[in-house]
């Protein structure tokens, strides 16, 4: 009795490992599908463009890049104002930055020009530049003269017109 369990316990073992050696081979192995002639006919075929010839998405796509080109060049004129902020060895004022960021805000939401402002960082101690330009030379010149008004007394804060940005 004892012999024929040890058989029969002996052949479920081979028969699972079998089964188990079965299933991994078929899991990583898709099935592949036949493909016949009448299931070709069957399926819709989308249409493809002719070589060289944009579709829809990619003549939209290369307006929106146009048009964006188109605004970075209009503000990469040469007609820039340049804020600095240096420092001489005790820091930048961090009261006149916060006064020029309340500023940045609020012509950035109440004028009806665009701006453009780029932060610029270039010391140890916070020395940043701020280069403004706008669509508009009225605009910007609106902007030069508030800011010349608030901060001419400043001797850290320095602001030069139509210069490129150096940092």
């Amino acid at each position: 009795m004892k012999k024929f369990q040890f058989w029969v316990n002996s052949l479920l073992v081979l028969v699972t490992i079998g089964l188990l050696l079965n299933a991994h081979d078929s899991f990583g192995k898709k099935k592949q599908k036949k493909v016949t002639k009448s299931s070709l006919s069957k399926k819709k075929l989308t249409e493809m463009p002719e070589p060289g010839v944009p579709n829809k998405a990619s003549l939209d796509s290369l307006k929106q890049a146009k048009m964006k080109t188109k605004k970075a060049s209009l503000f990469a004129s040469s007609d820039k104002t340049i804020v600095s902020f240096i420092s001489k060895g005790e820091g930048i004022d961090n009261e006149s930055l916060a006064i020029f960021e309340k500023l940045v805000v609020k012509y950035q939401n109440n004028r009806s020009c665009t701006y453009s402002f780029e932060l610029k960082t270039w010391g140890r101690e916070g020395e940043r530049d701020y280069c403004v330009s706008a669509l508009s030379n009225d605009c910007l010149a609106d902007f030069t003269y508030e800011i010349q008004q608030q901060f001419s007394k400043k001797d850290r804060v320095l602001i030069e017109k139509n210069k490129t940005c150096k940092h």
